[in-house]
């Protein structure tokens, strides 16, 4: 008895199901018995029997889902038959739900999920620009990586704070496009004062101007004022105006504005009053303020003493003078000071300056509650913070960021920013208590919350 062994290959598809048959020649009266290989071929005709002349064996075959071809052999008579099968095709999904597009300025990252139907399979992610890289467990970084069946490709845009336009690109992943957008700068143009106030003499001063780095800006004087000069300037981003005020020879005060950032700057030059020496020399205040003084004297018996005060957080308090009226002493005090930055001020006397510089607060924050206690249902509230000074924004983060998930920090508004935050379900099969916490600028939060 005799059955030659066959390689199968099936082409259309490779991997589909199909049926097939044996020729079994055996000498009369002689008998066969076919075994079956494995599970996914199946024998259609009797198991065995006894030669009469040629006979036939009939079987089919499942198809191959697996992306790896497979063989089996059946034993005819301890004949062997090899059946081979290809393997299925491979192909790829590609999930982008969670790829972080559209990514803001400040740049940040994201992931998509690339899913192979078998994990031979092979594929390529390429980005075709530098400000996207991509990167695979094990399998390196750039703008090129490769994988192998399913995998997380992790997505990183760099920062686009230099420029004010937004940015697109495709990312390829197993040859299937993947847009990715990130957003350019947001030009916004603050000034760090309205106006300024220069005494009769003149002299410099200056304003800043707060904006992102990308975000370019102009200033131009008044030609209506020639007095009043600009110094020197800066011309994007964050800078300082530093501006000139010739002396007024003239008995008015007299005012000019400057345009910084598209914005209106005014500028108020004093009169010219009767000549003063101030004996005391400029001070310096810390960010809490309070009281201060200095000393003065007269060219001249009888010139009114009437000080100024060319900054709103400089309060003038007494004024004493000596019998002859040609010395004296004022007395003011300083607001403690709300900002971050070191400010300077002016106090007038008889056309002359006296200087007052107090320093910035450091920043610091205080919460309307420093505790909360949740049932198991958690649920959704707000924290919220003010700072000591104006232009601090605290950092917010939690311990237990599974449990405990922060919103977007909004605000100030009216010196008031708001963290919205979720507790989620205490599940749990035994009666506890888990405590979380909540950061803010350095303070602490705490969440306590019961399973029942």
């Amino acid at each position: 008895m005799s059955a030659p062994g066959e390689s199968y290959g099936y082409t259309n598809p490779p991997d589909g199901s199909f049926s097939g048959q044996v020729n079994v020649t055996t000498p009369n009266g002689c008998s066969w018995t076919a075994v079956s290989g494995p599970n996914w071929v199946h024998i259609t005709s009797p198991l065995n029997g006894i030669g009469t002349g040629p006979g036939t064996l009939t079987y089919s075959v499942d198809s191959n889902s697996s992306t790896t071809p497979r063989s089996a052999t059946i034993n005819v008579g301890n004949v062997p038959y090899t059946i081979s099968q290809g393997a299925a095709p491979c192909s790829v999904t590609v999930d982008t739900t969670q790829s972080g597009s559209p990514f803001n300025s400040g740049g940040g990252g994201g992931t998509i999920v690339v899913t192979a139907n078998g994990g031979n399979c092979s594929w390529v992610a390429a980005s075709p620009v530098n400000w996207i890289t991509l990167a695979i467990a094990g399998g390196g970084s750039g703008s090129t990586v490769n994988g192998t069946g399913t995998m997380n490709l992790t997505v990183t845009a760099g920062s686009n704070a230099s420029s004010t336009s937004s940015r697109n690109t495709n990312v390829t992943v197993a040859g299937q496009p993947v847009a990715i957008t990130q957003g350019g700068t947001q030009c916004s143009y603050v000034l760090g004062s309205a106006n300024a106030s220069i005494p009769f003499g003149g002299g410099n001063g200056s304003v800043s101007v707060t904006a992102p780095g990308a975000c370019n800006w102009s200033s131009s004087t008044d030609a209506s004022a020639p007095w009043l000069t600009i110094s020197s300037s800066g011309t994007g981003g964050t800078s300082n105006v530093v501006f000139s005020a010739a002396p007024n020879n003239t008995s008015s005060a007299r005012t000019g504005t400057l345009t910084i950032a598209g914005q209106p700057f005014t500028v108020t030059e004093a009169a010219g009053p009767c000549s003063y020496i101030l004996i005391t020399p400029p001070t310096t205040l810390s960010s809490a303020g309070g009281p201060g003084l200095f000393t003065f004297s007269t060219s001249t018996s009888g010139c009114p003493n009437q000080p100024i005060s060319f900054a709103s957080w400089l309060k003038l308090g007494t004024i004493a003078t000596s019998p002859d009226g040609t010395s004296g002493t004022v007395n003011f005090s300083a607001d403690s000071n709300p900002s971050g930055m070191t400010r300077t001020g002016t106090i007038q006397l008889g056309g002359q300056s006296y200087t007052v510089r107090e320093t910035g607060a450091a920043c610091a924050y205080s919460l309307n509650s420093y505790g909360l206690a949740l049932g198991l249902g958690g649920g959704m509230s707000n924290l919220y913070g003010s700072p000591s000074a104006q232009g601090c924004t605290p950092a917010v983060g939690t311990n237990q960021p599974t449990i405990v998930t922060l919103d977007a920090l909004s605000g100030p508004v009216g010196g008031i920013f708001t963290l919205p935050f979720t507790v989620s379900t205490y599940s749990s099969t035994v009666t506890g208590i888990r405590t979380m916490y909540i950061t803010f600028g350095g303070q602490i939060f705490t969440i306590k919350q019961t399973s029942w």
